[in-house]
């Protein structure tokens, strides 16, 4: 498992929730998506990116 600092780990989060949201889009509860369907959206993006950067799901975005 990677190591990483505070202001590290800090960065990755911030550019996962970036990545994400320009993926799945910015789904707010005015939107009528479902907890489940948005829940299903955002893994989607998720395994998307990881395997995208070679990291399949052991990726560095998946350990976070």
């Amino acid at each position: 498992m990677l190591s990483l600092h505070s202001t590290d780990r800090q960065f990755y989060l911030f550019s996962l929730v970036l990545c994400l949201t320009a993926i799945v889009g910015d789904i707010t509860p005015l939107d009528g998506v479902s907890k489940t369907e948005k829940s299903q959206r955002e893994q989607a993006a998720l395994d998307h990116m990881c395997k995208v950067l070679g990291g399949g799901s052991t990726g560095i975005f998946s350990t976070l």
